[in-house]
């Protein structure tokens, strides 16, 4: 379940949410405020009350912070986007027991790290946000990354987490995957470079990591067999 207005969450939502059987939301929010400036005290407490009531709800939250939702709107500069992470730091180390995995977001259209106003979907940039995130957080949480590839250029290591490394809580150990197109397309609109190959990447790197994401449009590939199909191959989460 998706809850990504700006406006804070209730007990009444989230309860809501809860009583269909569902107790995980996506959690996303848009700082398109905030593009030019720290983010204030009354953004923060928001931030902490939405954590405090998902404690409440018994529910966890996959994470998102996104400037932009759609292609063509700006989001922040090198230097913002730094701050603003260094600015959540407390809120989520103090809230880990309700993260349960940190997407990257910040770069480009709907955090997904592409069409960057700013110049953030280089290689040299995505590396030092993403760093930046898993400084940020507490090192029994995980991020996602948009695409494979990026996980493999950022570590500059094309192969998956060797069994005896896995869950040492190195940065490449503990960078997962999520597909924002899930199925959409034979590459899914662009997340595999090469579908065949990196989809037995994932199939051995998501032994470690978490994977999840959404899905686009209808298509030939998004009939109930294939999801369930590509579900386990690419071991969802």
């Amino acid at each position: 379940t998706t809850y990504d207005a700006q406006s804070p969450l209730t007990l009444n939502t989230l309860n809501s949410i809860k009583s269909q059987g569902k107790s995980i939301i996506l959690r996303m929010y848009y700082l398109k405020s905030f593009r030019n400036t720290p983010l204030n005290s009354s953004l923060l407490t928001m931030i902490g009350n939405d954590f405090n009531l998902l404690r409440q709800a018994g529910m966890k939250s996959i994470v998102r912070f996104a400037y932009s939702d759609n292609i063509g709107q700006p989001d922040a500069p090198l230097n913002i986007v730094l701050n603003h992470i260094d600015q959540l730091k407390p809120l989520l180390q103090q809230n880990s027991d309700v993260i349960m995995v940190m997407q990257a977001g910040f770069i480009g259209a709907w955090g997904e790290w592409h069409s960057s106003t700013n110049g953030l979907d280089t290689v040299t940039n995505r590396r030092m946000i993403l760093f930046k995130i898993l400084d940020a957080l507490p090192s029994s949480r995980m991020v996602q990354v948009r695409t494979p590839h990026f996980k493999q250029e950022i570590f500059d290591n094309y192969n998956p987490i060797p069994a005896d490394s896995a869950f040492l809580g190195t940065y490449f150990t503990i960078t997962g995957h999520h597909n924002d197109c899930f199925l959409a397309s034979w590459d899914d609109y662009g997340t595999y470079t090469d579908t065949i190959v990196e989809k037995q990447y994932l199939n051995d790197d998501c032994l470690f990591v978490p994977i999840g994401g959404e899905t686009c449009n209808p298509s030939q590939f998004s009939g109930c067999a294939n999801a369930i199909y590509q579900m386990k191959y690419l071991r969802w989460t």
